[in-house]
């Protein structure tokens, strides 16, 4: 990504509209670069307020940056941002379960765990063998002190796991994305 960074940078400069938001998505998600992702996402939103790229709107983006950043009330902003504007244009026939396992991410880091439970059965509805979204349910569990629903919970994710039931992303053959479990188990 560094040796590429360059040329993209071009590129860019070149034709903003068109390569700007993959700087962003690569700055976010390839570089980690959370702050530099941030200005790019936010000028890129000043050229086309509903832009996605990559899949998702820019901001379930910005909401991964400010994640990763420990900005949780911004992260928690923009994510909710990113599910109510899809929701509205295209009701819930389209939720993404990544918008969703987001949202219970950032629930969970605010130790809001009933909430993020409620987050996590989104995305498993959507995507009934999603094992990071069980894992993450798992550890709500535990913080309930809800011990037998937890191991229920990390016994399906394991074997959902093994089964190679993650996080389905194009990119996710190069890169983990943020909290995704699979190195912690394979």
């Amino acid at each position: 990504c560094e040796a590429g960074m360059p040329f993209l940078d071009s590129a860019v400069k070149y034709n903003t509209e068109r390569y700007l938001p993959y700087r962003a998505f690569m700055k976010c998600m390839f570089q980690r670069n959370y702050r530099d992702a941030i200005a790019d996402l936010n000028a890129a939103k000043q050229m086309d307020s509903i832009a996605y790229v990559m899949d998702h709107p820019f901001d379930f983006y910005l909401s991964l940056c400010y994640l990763q950043l420990n900005d949780l009330n911004r992260a928690d902003y923009f994510i909710k941002k990113c599910i109510n504007d899809r929701r509205e244009k295209y009701g819930t026939a389209l939720d993404h379960n990544l918008h969703f396992f987001y949202e219970g991410i950032i629930q969970l880091e605010k130790e809001n765990y009933t909430e993020a439970i409620k987050s996590f059965d989104v995305a498993l509805k959507i995507y009934p063998r999603f094992s990071d979204a069980k894992y993450y349910k798992a550890e709500c569990y535990l913080a309930l002190k809800e011990r037998d629903n937890a191991l229920s919970l990390l016994k399906e994710a394991l074997a959902d796991i093994e089964s190679n039931y993650t996080i389905a992303e194009d990119n996710v053959i190069h890169e983990l994305i943020p909290y995704q479990i699979k190195d912690r188990w394979v």
